[in-house]
Protein backbone atom coordinates (compact mmCIF):
# COMPACT_ATOMS: atom_id res chain seq x y z
CA UNK A 1 0.00 0.00 0.00
CA UNK A 2 1.93 3.19 -0.77
CA UNK A 3 5.30 2.96 -0.93
CA UNK A 4 4.89 -0.34 1.55
CA UNK A 5 4.50 -3.75 0.48
CA UNK A 6 3.98 -6.82 2.05
CA UNK A 7 6.45 -10.10 2.20
CA UNK A 8 6.87 -12.45 -0.36
CA UNK A 9 5.25 -16.15 0.13
CA UNK A 10 5.46 -18.93 -2.43
CA UNK A 11 2.60 -20.69 -2.82
CA UNK A 12 2.96 -24.30 -3.78
CA UNK A 13 -0.64 -25.41 -4.98
CA UNK A 14 -3.03 -22.78 -4.85
CA UNK A 15 -3.91 -19.15 -6.00
CA UNK A 16 -4.18 -16.10 -3.85
CA UNK A 17 -7.29 -16.49 -2.11
CA UNK A 18 -9.47 -13.32 -3.56
CA UNK A 19 -7.57 -13.15 -6.72
CA UNK A 20 -9.92 -12.13 -9.52
CA UNK A 21 -8.30 -16.02 -11.15
CA UNK A 22 -8.13 -18.05 -8.50
CA UNK A 23 -12.50 -19.72 -9.49
CA UNK A 24 -10.69 -20.08 -13.11
CA UNK A 25 -8.07 -21.85 -11.68
CA UNK A 26 -9.74 -23.91 -8.95
CA UNK A 27 -12.52 -24.83 -11.41
CA UNK A 28 -9.96 -25.84 -14.23
CA UNK A 29 -8.10 -27.67 -11.65
CA UNK A 30 -11.47 -29.85 -10.59
CA UNK A 31 -12.45 -30.44 -14.19
CA UNK A 32 -11.47 -34.06 -14.51
CA UNK A 33 -12.90 -35.04 -10.87
CA UNK A 34 -15.56 -36.37 -12.18
CA UNK A 35 -14.09 -38.59 -14.38
CA UNK A 36 -12.13 -40.40 -11.60
CA UNK A 37 -15.74 -41.71 -10.11
CA UNK A 38 -17.55 -44.80 -11.44
CA UNK A 39 -21.59 -45.41 -10.49
CA UNK A 40 -23.01 -42.55 -8.91
CA UNK A 41 -23.47 -39.14 -10.79
CA UNK A 42 -21.77 -36.07 -9.54
CA UNK A 43 -22.13 -32.12 -9.41
CA UNK A 44 -19.19 -30.03 -9.14
CA UNK A 45 -20.35 -26.32 -8.77
CA UNK A 46 -16.88 -24.77 -7.82
CA UNK A 47 -16.18 -25.82 -3.89
CA UNK A 48 -20.07 -26.63 -3.88
CA UNK A 49 -19.95 -29.98 -5.21
CA UNK A 50 -21.79 -33.77 -4.63
CA UNK A 51 -21.54 -37.36 -5.06
CA UNK A 52 -25.06 -38.90 -5.21
CA UNK A 53 -26.48 -42.81 -6.04
CA UNK A 54 -30.05 -44.37 -6.59
CA UNK A 55 -30.71 -47.46 -5.89
CA UNK A 56 -33.22 -49.69 -3.98
CA UNK A 57 -30.80 -51.53 -2.10
CA UNK A 58 -29.00 -49.72 0.87
CA UNK A 59 -26.02 -51.58 0.77
CA UNK A 60 -25.24 -51.07 -2.68
CA UNK A 61 -25.30 -47.14 -2.53
CA UNK A 62 -23.52 -47.36 0.86
CA UNK A 63 -20.57 -49.26 -1.26
CA UNK A 64 -20.81 -47.59 -4.30
CA UNK A 65 -20.83 -44.17 -2.15
CA UNK A 66 -17.53 -45.43 -0.46
CA UNK A 67 -15.57 -47.11 -2.98
CA UNK A 68 -16.11 -43.44 -4.71
CA UNK A 69 -14.82 -41.35 -1.30
CA UNK A 70 -11.61 -43.65 -1.88
CA UNK A 71 -11.87 -42.56 -5.57
CA UNK A 72 -12.05 -38.96 -4.21
CA UNK A 73 -9.52 -38.88 -1.50
CA UNK A 74 -6.30 -40.37 -4.03
CA UNK A 75 -7.80 -37.96 -6.59
CA UNK A 76 -7.21 -34.75 -3.68
CA UNK A 77 -3.89 -36.83 -2.63
CA UNK A 78 -2.87 -36.70 -6.04
CA UNK A 79 -3.02 -32.64 -7.13
CA UNK A 80 -3.11 -31.84 -3.29
CA UNK A 81 -6.52 -30.58 -2.25
CA UNK A 82 -7.80 -31.00 0.78
CA UNK A 83 -11.56 -32.08 1.76
CA UNK A 84 -12.96 -30.22 5.20
CA UNK A 85 -14.51 -33.17 6.63
CA UNK A 86 -16.52 -30.32 8.79
CA UNK A 87 -17.98 -29.62 5.65
CA UNK A 88 -18.53 -32.81 4.38
CA UNK A 89 -21.91 -34.51 5.14
CA UNK A 90 -24.04 -37.37 4.04
CA UNK A 91 -27.95 -37.66 3.69
CA UNK A 92 -29.40 -40.53 2.51
CA UNK A 93 -33.18 -40.75 1.52
CA UNK A 94 -34.82 -43.22 2.31
CA UNK A 95 -38.02 -44.81 3.98
CA UNK A 96 -35.85 -47.44 5.78
CA UNK A 97 -34.29 -47.19 8.95
CA UNK A 98 -30.61 -45.64 8.43
CA UNK A 99 -28.85 -47.31 12.01
CA UNK A 100 -25.79 -48.09 11.64
CA UNK A 101 -24.68 -46.75 8.21
CA UNK A 102 -20.79 -45.82 8.40
CA UNK A 103 -18.41 -43.72 5.65
CA UNK A 104 -15.49 -42.50 5.61
CA UNK A 105 -13.02 -40.08 3.86
CA UNK A 106 -9.40 -40.65 4.58
CA UNK A 107 -9.78 -42.90 7.03
CA UNK A 108 -11.75 -40.41 9.18
CA UNK A 109 -15.65 -40.78 9.39
CA UNK A 110 -17.66 -38.97 7.47
CA UNK A 111 -21.39 -37.10 9.34
CA UNK A 112 -24.36 -38.59 8.71
CA UNK A 113 -27.19 -36.11 9.01
CA UNK A 114 -30.49 -35.49 7.79
CA UNK A 115 -30.22 -32.57 6.34
CA UNK A 116 -27.65 -30.62 4.00
CA UNK A 117 -27.25 -27.61 2.24
CA UNK A 118 -26.43 -27.83 -1.14
CA UNK A 119 -26.31 -25.01 -3.91
CA UNK A 120 -28.30 -22.61 -1.76
CA UNK A 121 -30.71 -25.17 -1.35
CA UNK A 122 -31.85 -26.79 1.83
CA UNK A 123 -32.28 -30.94 1.58
CA UNK A 124 -33.82 -32.06 4.46
CA UNK A 125 -34.76 -36.10 4.37
CA UNK A 126 -37.00 -36.09 7.51
CA UNK A 127 -39.51 -34.38 5.61
CA UNK A 128 -39.32 -36.57 2.29
CA UNK A 129 -37.81 -33.34 0.45
CA UNK A 130 -40.40 -30.62 1.17
CA UNK A 131 -39.56 -27.43 1.37
CA UNK A 132 -40.53 -26.61 4.85
CA UNK A 133 -36.30 -26.24 6.32
CA UNK A 134 -35.43 -24.09 3.19
CA UNK A 135 -38.70 -21.71 3.58
CA UNK A 136 -38.21 -21.47 6.93
CA UNK A 137 -34.22 -20.91 6.32
CA UNK A 138 -35.23 -17.86 3.69
CA UNK A 139 -38.29 -16.34 5.73
CA UNK A 140 -35.69 -16.37 8.96
CA UNK A 141 -32.81 -14.57 6.61
CA UNK A 142 -36.15 -12.27 5.48
CA UNK A 143 -36.81 -11.37 8.49
CA UNK A 144 -33.73 -10.48 9.72
CA UNK A 145 -33.23 -7.80 6.46
CA UNK A 146 -36.19 -6.66 6.89
CA UNK A 147 -35.30 -6.34 10.94
CA UNK A 148 -32.04 -4.63 10.07
CA UNK A 149 -33.34 -1.70 7.44
CA UNK A 150 -35.96 -1.41 9.74
CA UNK A 151 -33.69 -0.39 12.59
CA UNK A 152 -31.50 1.66 10.51
CA UNK A 153 -34.10 3.55 8.92
CA UNK A 154 -35.86 4.07 12.47
CA UNK A 155 -32.02 5.15 13.27
CA UNK A 156 -31.86 7.18 10.38
CA UNK A 157 -35.33 8.89 10.96
CA UNK A 158 -34.63 9.57 14.83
Amino acid sequence: MGDATSQRYILENCAAQGSIISPLLFIIMINDLPDSLHDVESSLLADDSCIFKSDRNLKHIIKYIQDNLNRIAEWCNLWGFKISLDQTVAVFFSHRALIGIQLSLNNQPVKIDTKAKFLGLNFDCIRKLSWHDHINYIQQKCIKTVTVNACSCWKLGS
